[in-house]
């Protein structure tokens, strides 16, 4: 089944970014919440900051076929945050101060005191008299949204967490009121433990004619359908739990996880050696998350999973810390030493020196200890160091929400 979507331009600029100094994430962050929801990226663009390409391009957009442009970066407080300027000189409009964002800035510079000079940092509260303005909870430039020729042009600024923020809250429901898509059929799952050179290969002898799109995460894929017959989604939903059956989650499974245990009233505890308390971050970035995870213990030197978490020392010199049994014992200690009802531990080699014939780099043992049952998975990750610990970090948190149940 086809369906006609709309079709949206990215932009990213910086010259840190096109002179390949620093990695552009915005971009991809917002292809992949796109095409979920329903549309399709006609171009992404990286520009420096530079105004006539920065113009010559938004021209260029104007007299395309998609109906709107997303950018990010340039609105700050130095000179070479040129997208309000870029932004003045399309559309003939007048630059103003936002007064929210500015009393916002005041606030700040009271509270850093002359750390902040309020005349240095106030260009990045300008926007455009006739622009609706995009409000920046978590941060100081405000974005905004201009509309051109029947066009929508989205300006965000470049910081992630920032970007991301206004991205869901503000231009998201934008898109979906001016630009609608039919997602009325719209399912998405997340397949933990499988590849997406594999899901494809098998998926595809279905037959089935779904307007469909895979993404790949650490330790799991995304399959989104976007456009289905009822009869259709039947099939697949059987198909997926006759396939992965237990593999298969309707949502991100640090979200699944969070409510189960809220659910439960039981608590959650970690203890990781190689990911170096990137499982407590993943799930401490939700909100309200201490109402279940009461901590971790970043047990990176033998000497700490000893004292710290008794874990026998026999074991270490025996079995070694990257092995079933040090892992077993780390979510142990966790456990008892957090007064948790559940515990998670990791320990491996994530590289890129330190591994052995037995235990090559991407080497990776987790455990998980509850109430009433223990277990312990050891993978094998061929992958660079940040993706390997990633990897194991999800991986971690899909053993914990299995066990569950």
């Amino acid at each position: 089944m086809s369906v006609l979507k709309t079709r949206i331009v990215l932009l990213s600029t910086g010259t840190e970014l096109s002179s390949g100094r620093s990695i552009d994430g915005n971009g991809p962050y917002m292809a992949r919440e796109l095409v979920a929801a329903g549309y399709e990226i006609a171009a992404q663009h990286i520009l420096p900051d530079n105004t006539e390409l920065l113009l010559e391009t938004l021209e260029q957009f104007l007299k395309g076929p998609a109906p709107a442009l997303i950018m990010s970066g340039g609105l700050g407080p130095t000179a070479d945050d040129l997208t309000i300027d870029v932004l003045a000189l399309l559309t003939n409009d007048e630059i103003v101060e936002d007064p929210a964002a500015f009393q916002k800035l005041q606030a700040s510079a009271r509270r850093m005191k002359s750390q902040l000079r309020i005349e240095e940092a106030r260009r990045q509260v300008r926007t455009l008299r006739l622009a609706q303005v995009i409000k920046n909870e978590a941060g100081l430039a405000p974005g905004l949204c201009v509309r051109v020729h029947s066009k929508s042009i989205y300006a965000l600024p470049g910081v992630p967490q920032e970007m991301r923020a206004m991205f869901q809250g503000g231009v998201l429901p934008d898109l979906q009121k001016h630009y609608p898509t039919d997602r009325s059929a719209s399912q998405h799952y997340y397949i933990y433990g499988v590849g997406e050179s594999r899901f494809q290969r098998e998926f595809s002898g279905l037959g089935l004619s779904l307007d469909w799109g895979v993404t790949a995460g650490y330790g799991s894929i995304k399959f989104s359908v976007y456009q289905a017959s009822l009869p259709e989604l039947v099939t697949l939903k059987e198909w997926l739990g006759n396939a992965f059956r237990e593999q298969v989650l309707v949502a991100p499974v640090e979200e699944l996880l969070a409510a189960e245990l809220l659910k439960r009233s039981e608590t959650l505890g970690l203890a990781e050696s190689c990911t170096g308390g990137l499982v407590g971050r993943i799930l401490t970035d939700a909100p309200g998350a201490s109402a279940y995870f009461k901590g971790g213990i970043v047990a990176y030197a033998n000497s700490v999973k000893e004292r710290v978490l008794q874990v026998d020392p026999a074991i270490l010199s025996e079995q070694g810390a990257v092995s079933a049994e040090c892992a077993l014992a780390m979510a142990r200690g966790a456990r008892a030493a957090l007064h948790v009802d559940h515990a998670l531990s990791i320990t491996g080699i994530a590289g890129p020196d330190g591994g052995t014939a037995e235990k090559p780099v991407g080497t990776v043992h987790l455990a998980y200890v509850g109430p009433e049952r223990s277990e312990t998975l050891l993978y094998s990750i061929p992958l660079d160091r940040e993706r390997i610990r990633l990897y194991a970090a999800y991986s971690a948190l899909f053993l914990a929400y299995r066990s569950l149940f």
